[in-house]
């Protein structure tokens, strides 16, 4: 099991124009879905947590996400 949490932010904007589907927080590498409840645990067991912010492509990735369900939303 990894030690180290490595995290991007996106900002909140997503979250708040998603509808609470998008996070602003997303794992490196995978692109799984994080939150900050997922730090406090990973802290917590003792985790390193690093979080940077997002780049253009991962920030991209993002819009063409909201972009998809913004229509569902309103």
């Amino acid at each position: 099991m990894s030690r180290e949490l490595k995290l991007f932010y996106i900002g909140n904007d997503y979250y708040d124009k998603s509808g609470t589907i998008m996070s602003p927080l997303y794992e490196e590498g995978s692109g799984e879905r994080s939150d900050w409840g997922f730090v406090e645990v990973a802290l917590e067991k003792g985790k390193t947590v690093t979080i940077r912010p997002a780049n253009e492509k991962e920030l991209q990735s993002a819009d063409r996400v909201l972009a998809s369900i913004r229509p569902r939303n309103g």
